[in-house]
């Protein structure tokens, strides 16, 4: 009985101990590629709202030059 406790000890505890630390290791490579992806997901997000928003200060910036432009030639045309 004591022999199989001993064998027990001298190679099923190393093992599990080693399987235990390669978890953890896959565990936090797997987490750093979770966060990866989420950052990279989060600049997409980012740089579509971006995109739509230079496209809207544009469109703005048009319609304020169109409108200016006739308050011109209103003005113009009154005198």
């Amino acid at each position: 009985m004591t022999e199989a406790i001993l064998t027990l000890g001298i190679f099923a505890v190393p093992i599990l101990a080693v399987a235990i630390i390669e978890q953890r290791k896959r565990e936090l490579e797997r987490r750093k590629r979770e966060l990866a992806l989420m950052r990279e997901t989060e600049q997409l997000i980012q740089f579509k709202h971006g995109m739509a928003y230079r496209d809207e200060c544009l469109k703005q910036r048009v319609f304020n030059t169109e409108r200016q432009q006739v308050d011109k030639e209103i003005a113009r045309y009154e005198n």
